[in-house]
């Protein structure tokens, strides 16, 4: 018969929890770096079930970026929100040069790492065509093939 009672399974998970020390969590992070080919990012961390988790890097070494430093590897750049305007129209006008023909749109966003979210555009310059205008890039409308499917009817 299972035992209903909450309390008698803390002490279960309790003697479950594995506890890390820093050379551990070194050694951790410098493993996740080799397998992914990239320094580790916290959510890939947390995805691993088998490894020390956030909660414990930050108690050992007060930050993730301090555990990083530690580990010797490659610093994980700067998030996309505290980047001022002046940067991220910098930012799409080299991505621009480098890729001319593309269309920024709502879905490259989504999809390309190397550009912030639609979310942050939104905010900081009201849309897509607000920041593209803010950086002297033209604005082109993506194609829409429901408007073809539409007017063919």
């Amino acid at each position: 018969m299972v035992d209903c009672n909450v309390d008698s399974h803390k002490s279960v998970y309790k003697e479950m929890e594995k506890t890390y020390t820093a050379e551990e969590i070194i050694e951790y992070l410098q493993r996740r770096a080799n397998l992914l080919g990239r320094t580790p990012k916290i959510r890939d961390i947390n995805l691993d079930k088998d490894g020390p988790g956030k909660a414990w890097i930050d108690k050992l070494f007060v930050s993730y970026d301090l555990a990083i430093e530690a580990a010797g590897l490659e610093p994980l750049p700067r998030p996309w929100s505290q980047w001022g305007d002046d940067e991220l129209i910098e930012l799409i006008q080299g991505w621009k040069e480098c890729h001319p023909d593309a269309i920024v749109t709502h879905s490259l966003l989504q999809q390309n790492p190397d550009l912030p979210s639609i979310d942050l555009i939104r905010k900081r310059f009201g849309g897509i065509k607000q920041w593209l205008n803010a950086a002297g890039i033209e604005y082109k409308q993506a194609e829409n093939p429901w408007r073809k499917w539409r007017s063919a009817m």
